[in-house]
């Protein structure tokens, strides 16, 4: 996650650091699995919250392999790491057999957008809707850990946007300004396992925000 982090960051300046990314490729493939992609989470004795458990055997995982290829596509990236993910993203895309989670989705989301075969992205991305459809939360209001449209689809440009009328989004647009706080940011409705994550969260959803008002003509 922390190589998925840095890339967003950069992405989201415009700038792709030479360096960061030569060592952002140099450790990818150094923990790249048989099957191509990157595991979920590593083995660690350092502090992190329950569900941040190592899968048996290590395998490779669609989330966060998806979204590093999908970022790394999106910025003109040629390196045979991206070459040997994309393969591996494809394979499990297209061998699916249980409905992927909501997070799962969202980094999917981010390979099928960027990807240079549009027909593959579009065939997969027609099968994975009715997925989507089933974890998104249509409630602007709706409390706890939701999965609104916005999460799927944060600019008119995103591939999801046409699984919902137009309305929808304006709905979800209006409740996110409105959850502004006092001080200027947004807070964030996912569990925390420790209070120090908090104002790393608060900043991180807080620019995403921003970024997704903008981008929607809000700002």
């Amino acid at each position: 996650m922390p190589v998925e982090v840095a890339l967003f960051v950069m992405d989201e300046v415009g700038t792709i650091d030479g360096d960061l990314l030569s060592g952002c490729l140099r450790y990818l493939e150094s923990i790249t699995r048989p099957d191509g992609g990157v595991p979920w989470v590593l083995p660690t004795r350092s502090p992190r919250g329950p569900w941040w458990a190592p899968a048996d055997g290590l395998p490779g995982s669609l989330n966060p392999t998806t979204s590093i290829a999908g970022l790394l596509l999106k910025n003109g990236i040629a390196h045979p790491w991206v070459n040997r993910a994309t393969d591996f993203c494809w394979t499990a895309l297209e061998n699916l057999t249980e409905p992927p989670g909501p997070y799962d989705i969202r980094a999917i989301l981010k390979f099928l957008e960027h990807v240079p075969d549009r027909r593959r992205a579009e065939t997969i991305w027609a099968a994975l809707s009715r997925a989507v459809l089933t974890v998104v939360d249509l409630d602007p209001d709706a409390e706890g850990e939701t999965h609104g449209p916005l999460d799927f689809a944060p600019t008119p440009r995103s591939l999801a946007r046409s699984m919902l009328p137009a309305d929808v989004f304006d709905r979800h647009l209006d409740a996110l300004a409105a959850r502004q706080k006092p001080d200027g940011g947004w807070d964030f409705t996912f569990e925390s396992w420790t209070p120090i994550t908090r104002p790393e969260w608060r900043g991180w959803v807080t620019v995403e925000a921003l970024v997704t008002l903008s981008e929607n003509g809000r700002l």
